[in-house]
């Protein structure tokens, strides 16, 4: 996981997999922990499909390994492809460049099932909150690296808010996963809401 958040493998995928084989041979003789880089925390707050791919699939895998269930409560059966990736914004923002349309950045992704996507493509996420989430269930919300309910309809005013907590979580996942940290530049614009303690 440690890799897939640093861009290990995001170009020269054969150098880098040769190098790792020798770094992971190195280690287990040496009875040694692995070193991790840091996640560079701008790379994660743009990166989209196009770009950054790696991130892109490996935020997938994240939630899916952290158990993400539906929107709506229900189960995401995961293994025979019952999750689909679905943004938590409509197609918008023509106006803008392809990497900054919120539509379009992994930290707008969640793992959904088919009719739940249909709904969020169709409309607003601060409107579709209020008819998908009628339990309001916050391990639901949780699982996906979304804020309790009423925090989520603040956030979801603005992309850019809902994708600096969702940075945050995913902070606070890695460090849980596996002791990667997110590295930001000192006066950062950037820095993420920091999920609460009981996330």
């Amino acid at each position: 996981m440690s890799r897939t958040f640093s861009l290990r493998f995001d170009a020269a995928a054969n150098t880098r997999t040769g190098e790792e084989y020798e770094l992971l041979k190195q280690v287990c003789e040496a009875d040694a922990a692995l070193p991790i880089s840091p996640a560079i925390g701008s790379t994660l707050f743009f990166a989209t499909r196009r770009r950054n791919a790696a991130l892109w699939r490996g935020f997938l895998c994240l939630l899916a390994q952290g158990g993400a269930v539906d929107l709506t409560g229900e189960a995401l059966d995961l293994g025979s492809g019952g999750g689909v990736p679905a943004s938590l914004f409509p197609p918008q923002g023509e106006e803008l460049p392809m990497d900054e349309r919120p539509h379009l950045r992994v930290l707008g992704l969640a793992l959904a099932n088919r009719s739940t996507a249909r709904v969020l493509r169709a409309g607003r996420l601060t409107e579709v909150v209020n008819t998908l989430f009628a339990a309001r269930d916050p391990a639901a919300l949780r699982s996906q690296l979304l804020p309790p309910v009423d925090e989520l309809l603040t956030l979801a005013a603005s992309p850019d808010d809902l994708f600096r907590y969702r940075l945050g979580a995913l902070g606070h996942r890695l460090e849980q996963i596996c002791g990667q940290t997110v590295q930001y530049q000192t006066e950062s614009p950037l820095r993420p809401f920091l999920p609460t303690e009981n996330e």
